[in-house]
């Protein structure tokens, strides 16, 4: 697999204990959105035996000048150094790779099921979509414990007004009223999703989260009877 070398341009909290890294792109570096690559911090400053390397899903889109990544912050020595790295800190990354990619038939309704920073390589998707001006007609249903944790909500909010046949559902499962959060509160589940998805048996289903909320939601589609065929699955460990 080819590998590369770039530098951190830049880390922003985007979210609560959530935040995003630019990066330099490398000349003649190509990837398709919603692929992923492994990205090794080469002079790591702290170190821990999870070592100095991390299988992480692009956020940017192929359209954009940087590559972009997103991350929940943890306590692994990867994550604290990389939190704290300055500009021009020197990285190597290795692909890409991965196929959660969009169907290259563009008939098909398709349906984002997000979980936290899952959104990631929706994002990407997206913005990708976007930029395109491709034809796919997509729904898109994202929970999160709040607001505060829901990176890329506003953005994916002004998605909705600039992508045609794209439809956002944002779900705060531990918001109320009382806080200003006059939305969806649901986790994901059947009611909500034939109260959004028009032709559920024949919608291209992808699914990012949680290891746990990823392996509900395949049971949940597997309940109402939706081929293999028709889901796509990636799991995020946070680690």
């Amino acid at each position: 697999m080819p590998q590369f070398k770039t530098e951190l341009l830049s880390v922003h909290h985007i979210a609560d204990n959530t935040i995003e890294c630019l990066f330099q792109k490398p000349a003649e570096f190509t990837y398709q959105a919603g692929q992923f690559c492994t990205w090794v911090y080469e002079n790591q400053p702290m170190n821990d035996k999870r070592g100095n390397r991390r299988v992480m899903s692009f956020a940017s889109s192929p359209t954009e000048s940087e590559l972009k990544i997103t991350m929940r912050v943890g306590p692994s020595a990867y994550k604290q150094s990389l939190q704290h790295a300055p500009q021009g800190t020197p990285f190597s990354i290795i692909g890409p790779a991965g196929k959660f990619v969009l169907p290259t038939d563009t008939s098909k309704h398709i349906v984002f099921l997000a979980g936290g920073v899952g959104v990631t390589p929706f994002r990407s998707i997206l913005k990708y979509v976007l930029d395109s001006k491709s034809s796919y007609a997509i729904t898109m249903i994202y929970s999160n414990l709040c607001c505060k944790t829901a990176a890329y909500s506003d953005e994916l909010g002004q998605y909705q007004q600039e992508i045609p046949n794209f439809h956002f559902v944002p779900t705060m499962t531990s918001e109320n009223p009382e806080h200003g959060w006059k939305g969806e509160t649901r986790l994901i589940n059947e009611s909500l999703l034939r109260e959004t998805v028009k032709d559920i048996p024949n919608s291209i289903y992808m699914i990012v989260g949680p290891p746990g909320m990823v392996e509900a939601m395949i049971t949940l589609l597997q309940s109402l009877n939706i081929p293999k065929e028709q889901i796509l699955s990636e799991k995020f460990t946070g680690l």
